[in-house]
């Protein structure tokens, strides 16, 4: 870019150069000036336009500089940032629990995803917005084994019956249900939350209720809410909800569960995923958690998981 605009320059310099020497030479032919001041009106035409040019030239110069500025500075940014990304995703590896890693194939997704809208956006100029931010089914469940200790663990708040018994929920209970017939799943362990006694005579609750008391590796308990609350303080827990347990690998602590909007979040930090299961059990073996009586009704003693779900 240099070799062109020196160029250039060189080129206006010669163009000045022969045209200064023209106009002196027609002032001369007509009398105007002669002499002495014909050469110094000569040099100070070829210095009021090569100035001009210059300036010009100069203008041009200082503008390419400045995008370029902007654009290394945009680019050492982005550089910034994934380098960030490359030392985060560094951390994310040496801390896994399992291979394959919740977080790991989750991040790995997200970038394939960013990888492939950049290219894109950069060789047809469109942007085109798909994301979801859910993680992969296959690779959570898949961190079950089959070992003593993979159990899992939620905590089911009643007033969510409507969430649960949805198709999403729906699709993911099945999937556990799955791996418990495998043996994947050691056995599940759900503990179950109302606020309102009203709301253990739902039918779904009723059916949900007989499920895991009749089928086999199913176990359930109850307690109220403000109890499950009260217990969380004592065991210095910030849990805005309820929880699911995958064995000692992963938590998750959800914040909404809405058909059309779930919020939460995943934690594999061994040392929280210890203090969550302490509080679980704990909550699991208190005289204040203990199922109904009278739970079992005769026309759910061969309740199945299609007629759950009916």
């Amino acid at each position: 870019m240099l070799n062109k605009i020196d160029g250039k320059v060189i080129g206006l310099i010669i163009f000045n150069i022969i045209f200064a020497i023209i106009i002196p030479l027609i002032a001369n032919h007509f009398k105007w000036i002669t002499g002495t001041d014909s050469i110094v009106f000569g040099v100070l035409v070829v210095l009021l336009l090569t100035s001009i040019e210059l300036l010009h030239t100069v203008h041009l110069i200082l503008d390419r500089e400045r995008t370029e500025i902007e654009l290394w500075q945009t680019k050492n940014n982005f550089d910034v940032k994934l380098s960030n990304i490359r030392e985060a995703y560094t951390k994310i590896l040496n801390f896994r629990r399992d291979i394959p890693d919740l977080f790991q194939s989750f991040f790995d997704d997200r970038t394939t995803e960013l990888e492939k809208m950049m290219l894109e956006t950069a060789n047809r100029d469109e942007l085109h917005l798909e994301r979801s931010h859910v993680v992969s089914i296959n690779v959570l469940l898949g961190s079950f084994k089959g070992d003593s200790g993979d159990i899992f663990r939620p905590v089911h708040f009643f007033e969510d019956n409507e969430f649960l018994f949805d198709i999403y929920a729906k699709q993911y209970f099945y999937s556990t249900h799955k791996l418990l017939r495998e043996n994947k799943i050691s056995s599940i362990k759900r503990l179950m939350v109302y606020e309102d006694e009203e709301e253990l005579k739902e039918v779904n609750s009723i059916k949900l209720m007989n499920y895991h008391e009749i089928k086999e590796g199913y176990s359930f308990r109850v307690m109220r809410k403000k109890d499950y609350y009260s217990m969380l303080r004592d065991h210095n827990l910030s849990v805005p909800r309820d929880f699911g347990i995958y064995g000692d690998k992963y938590v998750y602590v959800a914040e909404v569960n809405l058909a059309h909007n779930i919020v939460g979040y995943w934690a594999r930090d061994p040392d929280t995923i210890s203090k969550i299961i302490r509080f679980f059990e704990v909550c699991w073996d208190s005289p204040i958690s203990q199922p109904p009586k009278d739970i079992i009704k005769e026309e759910y003693k061969n309740l199945s998981i299609e007629d759950l779900f009916i």
